[in-house]
């Protein structure tokens, strides 16, 4: 979502074709950041791209690291903006992983 956020909602993967996608990442590639992305905030973007879920950061995480850049003077346009979209993702991620914990109770039911 940030890639996107910084892209001004451009497409994930631009130029790939999407049946070389699934090597792309196997291979361990990975987006580069947008233009006009401060360093910090690719890092993000890399941590979340993990291979390995146990090491991308949760929803939390990302708020504070959001929350942390304006202590450390991160020259981010409207950084409100970016915070209150991981907030926002937090909440569609709670609302997801009930549904998604709903329909397994009601079809194993």
């Amino acid at each position: 979502m940030l890639w996107e956020i910084f892209t001004l909602g451009g497409s994930p993967y631009p130029g790939l074709p999407a049946e070389k996608l699934l090597s792309f990442l196997q291979d361990g590639q990975r987006m580069a950041s947008p233009d006009h992305c401060p360093k910090e905030i690719y890092s993000i973007m890399l941590e979340c791209w993990n291979r390995g879920p146990h090491f991308r950061p949760k929803f939390e995480q990302l708020v504070r690291h959001m929350e942390n850049f304006s202590t450390q003077n991160v020259s981010i346009c409207n950084l409100f903006v970016y915070v209150e979209a991981i907030r926002y993702l937090c909440k569609v991620q709670k609302a997801i992983t009930l549904t998604s914990a709903y329909v397994n109770k009601t079809l194993s039911a």
